[in-house]
Formats: structure tokens, C-alpha cells, sequence
């Protein structure tokens, strides 16, 4: 029967001792390592759903915050006189990415308010289908 320890010196014959020492060293590591992966007493890690929904709501409200934003610094800069004195900031996505965005959360966010031009191709688009 072959010994634990010489099963290196089986695997990796003509090796030094040194190598084969090392060569120990980490396999025991990869031992504990498997051992604590197993372990039926560490922790579970879970997302709660309702954390996880938080998460998915505040990153569709920063989003429609920002393309909210670049549309007021778009139509700011707009109306905006060359001799003004506001400045807005420069926008960070164009007009028709902003636009798409707000478009799309208009049914997760009630609190968008309709605007009349949209709001009268909207409802004639719904009335010609």
C-alpha cells in the first residue's frame, strides 16, 4: 500500500525535496480549500427580492433622472441666448436616446407627466390602429 505522502514522489519522480515539499504545501491548501467549500455550516449568500427589486427600481429611476436631465440641458441650451448667462452643462446622451427613455418609463413612472404634442400624436396613433 502506498503511503499519502509518497504519492507525490509516485506523481513526480526525480523530484528534489524542496519541490516535493512545496509541491505538499499546496496541495494541502487545495485540501482546506475543497474541505471549507464543502463545510455544510457556511453561510448561504441570497438576495432578498424585494432588496433585489429596490436595486432594479433605483436604477430605472437614475435612468430616466439622467435622460430627464439631457432633455432640460438640450432644450435649455436651445432657448438659451449666446450673450446668457446660464449654463446648464453639457447633456450626456443626444435628443432621441432621452426621448426613447422617458418613452419607455412612462408605464413604470405615473408620476412623467404627458406633454401636449406627445400626448396628441400619441392618442392619433392610437386611434389610426
Amino acid at each position: 500500500m502506498v503511503r499519502s505522502d509518497d504519492a507525490l514522489e509516485i506523481l513526480w519522480p526525480g523530484a528534489d525535496a524542496a519541490a516535493l515539499r512545496r509541491a505538499r504545501e499546496v496541495t494541502q491548501f487545495l485540501r482546506l480549500l475543497c474541505d471549507d467549500a464543502r463545510r455544510s455550516h457556511a453561510p448561504a449568500v441570497g438576495i432578498d427580492i424585494e432588496r433585489a427589486r429596490g436595486v432594479y427600481d433605483d436604477h430605472g429611476r437614475a435612468a430616466v433622472e439622467q435622460a430627464l436631465t439631457d432633455l432640460l440641458r438640450h432644450h435649455l441650451r436651445a432657448i438659451a441666448h449666446a450673450d446668457s448667462f446660464l449654463c446648464a452643462g453639457d447633456p450626456a446622451a443626444e435628443l432621441a436616446p432621452a426621448w426613447r427613455e422617458v418613452e419607455q418609463a412612462r408605464d413604470d413612472f405615473a408620476e412623467l407627466p404627458e406633454l401636449r404634442g406627445r400626448a396628441r400624436a400619441r392618442s392619433s396613433a392610437d386611434a389610426a390602429s
